[in-house]
């Protein structure tokens, strides 16, 4: 197998991760939201168009990556206005720093 290829295969390995937002949710059932890691053309799109850790990287991070089980989209670019306005930025940080990877989801969970 060539280097590439392995690199791809660990990519593949890492399958879907998921949280469960009971801020999110309904009563007695959070909203879970799936996500595969980030790529590195994923990581340039949120970082070239975001400065640093901020609020907007955190909404962008949400609308690229964050789907349903059945990897439908949660949100869309329309949604920005409202995540930026009218969303706990508490929960948006949780969710978001989960999905780029910057905890594990363990530890997101924790806070």
């Amino acid at each position: 197998m060539s280097a590439i290829d392995r690199v791809k295969q660990h990519y593949h390995d890492l399958g879907t991760k998921s949280l469960a937002v009971p801020e999110w949710g309904e009563p007695g059932a959070p909203l879970a939201i799936y996500w595969t890691p980030l790529t590195a053309r994923e990581h340039r799109k949120l970082t070239s168009a975001n400065d640093g850790l901020s609020a907007r990287l955190l909404v962008s991070a949400l609308i690229l990556k964050a789907h349903d089980r059945s990897g439908k989209p949660l949100f869309e670019e329309t949604d920005r206005p409202a995540l930026m306005e009218q969303a706990d930025i508490q929960v948006v940080r949780r969710v978001a720093l989960a999905i780029m990877g910057e905890f594990s989801v363990e530890e997101t969970e924790k806070n």
